[in-house]
């Protein structure tokens, strides 16, 4: 008789650590409370309760945040907002600094715009004068 081999012997032994656990609900958390987020910025602009998502992927009835809130918030943030809160995944912005952008929020230069040239002058920081000392006799360092 011929006995079935296991696909991988570590997998027999394989127990989950905590460390990825941890991570896997970290990153699950993460999700849930970005999206979260979304649905509370809708809610508070536009003063109404959202639409259940299962019910917005089948046809999506949530009024757009740009019709509901267009004079009291600047059109810019409402169509950021419009387009984070599309029911399909594809169409919403796919990276934070995408969705930065829609909000025009200025972003710092990558690490690499910022580092110097090999070879070129490196001039140090200036340094400030030092301190004045405390009167002689007067350990506190007031005088008058």
């Amino acid at each position: 008789m011929s006995r079935s081999k296991p696909l991988s012997p570590y997998l027999q032994v394989y127990r989950p650590q905590l460390t990825s656990v941890l991570s896997i609900t970290h990153r699950a958390t993460g999700v849930f409370l970005s999206i979260g987020t979304l649905l509370l910025l809708y809610w508070l602009i536009s003063a109404q309760k959202p639409v259940e998502a299962a019910a917005r992927v089948r046809k999506d009835i949530m009024a757009p945040a740009a019709q509901v809130a267009a004079a009291t918030y600047s059109n810019q943030l409402l169509a950021a907002i419009d387009w984070a809160l599309k029911p399909n995944e594809d169409e919403r912005p796919q990276s934070v600094e995408e969705f930065r952008r829609a909000l025009a929020i200025v972003t710092r230069p990558a690490a690499s715009d910022r580092t110097v040239p090999v070879g070129a002058p490196v001039t140090p920081p200036p340094v400030a004068a030092p301190a004045a000392t405390p009167a002689a006799g007067d350990p506190s360092g007031m005088t008058g």
